[in-house]
Protein backbone atom coordinates (compact mmCIF):
# COMPACT_ATOMS: atom_id res chain seq x y z
CA UNK A 1 0.00 0.00 0.00
CA UNK A 2 2.43 2.67 -1.30
CA UNK A 3 -0.35 5.27 -1.74
CA UNK A 4 -1.01 5.51 1.78
CA UNK A 5 1.96 4.58 3.65
CA UNK A 6 -0.54 1.95 5.73
CA UNK A 7 2.08 -1.00 5.46
CA UNK A 8 4.77 0.49 3.13
CA UNK A 9 6.68 3.42 3.03
CA UNK A 10 4.36 6.29 1.11
CA UNK A 11 5.42 6.70 -2.17
CA UNK A 12 2.21 7.89 -4.70
CA UNK A 13 4.33 8.31 -7.87
CA UNK A 14 5.49 4.55 -7.35
CA UNK A 15 2.13 3.56 -6.61
CA UNK A 16 0.38 5.12 -9.47
CA UNK A 17 2.85 4.03 -11.89
CA UNK A 18 2.01 0.18 -10.16
CA UNK A 19 -1.84 0.91 -10.88
CA UNK A 20 -1.04 1.87 -13.87
CA UNK A 21 1.14 -1.41 -15.00
CA UNK A 22 -1.52 -3.33 -13.32
CA UNK A 23 -4.18 -1.36 -15.09
CA UNK A 24 -3.06 -1.86 -18.70
CA UNK A 25 -2.80 -5.42 -18.04
CA UNK A 26 -6.14 -5.96 -16.90
CA UNK A 27 -6.10 -5.59 -13.39
CA UNK A 28 -10.01 -3.83 -12.59
CA UNK A 29 -8.78 -2.59 -8.93
CA UNK A 30 -5.89 -0.74 -10.60
CA UNK A 31 -8.25 -0.04 -13.59
CA UNK A 32 -10.90 1.62 -10.69
CA UNK A 33 -7.09 3.31 -8.89
CA UNK A 34 -6.27 4.67 -11.89
CA UNK A 35 -9.54 6.52 -12.16
CA UNK A 36 -9.22 8.01 -8.95
CA UNK A 37 -5.76 9.24 -9.81
CA UNK A 38 -6.81 11.58 -12.68
CA UNK A 39 -10.06 11.87 -10.94
CA UNK A 40 -7.99 13.59 -7.48
CA UNK A 41 -5.06 14.22 -9.02
CA UNK A 42 -2.50 12.22 -7.42
CA UNK A 43 1.06 12.71 -8.37
CA UNK A 44 -0.18 13.79 -11.90
CA UNK A 45 -2.66 16.45 -13.42
CA UNK A 46 -6.15 16.32 -12.73
CA UNK A 47 -8.03 14.93 -15.60
CA UNK A 48 -11.51 14.51 -15.58
CA UNK A 49 -11.25 12.71 -19.87
CA UNK A 50 -8.94 10.07 -18.54
CA UNK A 51 -10.59 9.69 -14.79
CA UNK A 52 -13.84 8.64 -16.66
CA UNK A 53 -12.05 6.31 -19.33
CA UNK A 54 -10.22 4.27 -16.38
CA UNK A 55 -13.58 4.26 -14.42
CA UNK A 56 -15.19 2.84 -17.72
CA UNK A 57 -12.67 0.33 -18.22
CA UNK A 58 -13.15 -1.02 -14.54
CA UNK A 59 -16.97 -0.05 -14.83
CA UNK A 60 -16.72 -2.94 -18.42
CA UNK A 61 -15.24 -5.31 -16.06
CA UNK A 62 -17.61 -5.30 -13.60
CA UNK A 63 -16.50 -3.27 -11.22
CA UNK A 64 -19.67 -1.38 -8.97
CA UNK A 65 -17.16 1.47 -7.22
CA UNK A 66 -16.27 2.57 -10.35
CA UNK A 67 -20.18 2.40 -11.63
CA UNK A 68 -21.05 4.70 -8.90
CA UNK A 69 -18.14 6.98 -10.09
CA UNK A 70 -19.50 6.87 -13.66
CA UNK A 71 -22.92 7.83 -12.74
CA UNK A 72 -21.83 10.33 -10.36
CA UNK A 73 -20.13 12.04 -12.91
CA UNK A 74 -23.45 11.98 -15.19
CA UNK A 75 -25.10 13.69 -12.66
CA UNK A 76 -27.07 10.45 -11.69
CA UNK A 77 -27.02 10.13 -7.52
CA UNK A 78 -29.63 7.70 -7.24
CA UNK A 79 -28.07 5.67 -9.70
CA UNK A 80 -24.86 6.05 -7.99
CA UNK A 81 -26.35 4.98 -4.27
CA UNK A 82 -27.34 1.88 -6.46
CA UNK A 83 -24.36 0.77 -7.45
CA UNK A 84 -22.71 1.79 -3.78
CA UNK A 85 -25.12 0.00 -2.32
CA UNK A 86 -24.62 -3.14 -4.28
CA UNK A 87 -20.89 -2.83 -3.98
CA UNK A 88 -21.17 -2.44 -0.19
CA UNK A 89 -23.51 -6.48 -0.39
CA UNK A 90 -20.44 -7.91 -2.33
CA UNK A 91 -17.40 -6.34 -0.42
CA UNK A 92 -18.10 -4.11 2.32
CA UNK A 93 -15.23 -2.17 3.46
CA UNK A 94 -14.84 1.01 5.07
CA UNK A 95 -13.97 2.81 2.02
CA UNK A 96 -17.23 1.39 0.28
CA UNK A 97 -19.40 2.48 3.60
CA UNK A 98 -17.96 6.23 3.75
CA UNK A 99 -18.47 6.52 -0.08
CA UNK A 100 -22.05 5.72 0.86
CA UNK A 101 -22.42 7.33 3.86
CA UNK A 102 -21.48 10.70 1.79
CA UNK A 103 -23.61 9.77 -0.92
CA UNK A 104 -26.79 10.06 1.34
CA UNK A 105 -25.84 12.94 2.80
CA UNK A 106 -25.49 14.21 -0.96
CA UNK A 107 -29.21 13.06 -1.44
CA UNK A 108 -30.72 14.26 1.84
CA UNK A 109 -33.89 12.56 1.66
CA UNK A 110 -35.99 11.01 4.26
CA UNK A 111 -33.66 8.95 6.21
CA UNK A 112 -30.32 9.72 4.22
CA UNK A 113 -29.06 11.93 7.44
CA UNK A 114 -29.90 9.16 10.05
CA UNK A 115 -28.23 6.29 7.42
CA UNK A 116 -25.06 8.57 6.55
CA UNK A 117 -24.74 9.27 10.54
CA UNK A 118 -24.94 6.02 11.91
CA UNK A 119 -22.61 4.44 8.63
CA UNK A 120 -20.05 7.97 9.87
CA UNK A 121 -20.20 7.05 13.73
CA UNK A 122 -19.74 3.36 13.21
CA UNK A 123 -16.90 3.50 11.09
CA UNK A 124 -15.14 6.23 13.36
CA UNK A 125 -15.87 4.33 16.34
CA UNK A 126 -14.05 1.09 14.67
CA UNK A 127 -11.23 2.96 13.90
CA UNK A 128 -11.78 2.91 10.19
CA UNK A 129 -13.27 6.49 9.23
CA UNK A 130 -11.27 8.78 6.68
CA UNK A 131 -11.40 12.96 6.32
CA UNK A 132 -14.64 11.98 4.52
CA UNK A 133 -16.57 10.99 7.32
CA UNK A 134 -15.39 13.56 9.52
CA UNK A 135 -16.23 16.16 7.04
CA UNK A 136 -20.03 14.64 6.86
CA UNK A 137 -19.78 14.26 10.38
CA UNK A 138 -19.00 17.65 11.08
CA UNK A 139 -21.60 19.10 8.61
CA UNK A 140 -24.80 17.18 9.87
CA UNK A 141 -23.79 18.37 13.72
CA UNK A 142 -22.72 21.50 12.40
CA UNK A 143 -26.65 22.40 10.58
CA UNK A 144 -28.59 20.18 12.96
CA UNK A 145 -29.95 17.65 10.57
CA UNK A 146 -31.50 15.47 11.79
CA UNK A 147 -29.85 15.55 15.08
CA UNK A 148 -29.45 18.62 17.36
CA UNK A 149 -27.66 21.73 16.45
CA UNK A 150 -24.26 21.13 18.27
CA UNK A 151 -21.68 23.17 17.24
CA UNK A 152 -18.95 21.74 19.50
CA UNK A 153 -19.26 18.19 18.37
CA UNK A 154 -19.16 19.83 14.82
CA UNK A 155 -15.58 21.18 15.46
CA UNK A 156 -14.26 18.23 16.89
CA UNK A 157 -15.45 16.10 13.66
Amino acid sequence: MRMNGKWLPQDKALAVRLYSEAAQAGDVESQYRMGTVFDDGISVKKDATKAKEWYQKAADNGHLVAKCRLAIIAGDLQQAISWQEKAITENSTAENQAGLAILYAARGEGDDYKKALKMCVSLENSAQGDDNTKHVLAIIYFHGIGVDQDLETALYW
